[in-house]
């Protein structure tokens, strides 16, 4: 079984987000299901 977890790419200036550092810490294999990372690409646009 394969998991995507996923977590947003920094935006608005800062150099990391939490959302995916949090998703880097996982183990690559949990419980027997092959964990697959993403970061989730940020546009930032003030109306």
């Amino acid at each position: 079984m394969k998991v995507l977890i996923t977590g947003f790419e920094p935006f608005g200036g800062d150099i990391i987000n939490p959302s995916y550092e949090a998703v880097k810490m996982l183990e690559e294999n949990i419980d027997g299901a092959e964990i697959i990372k993403a970061a989730i690409p940020v546009v930032f646009k003030n109306p």
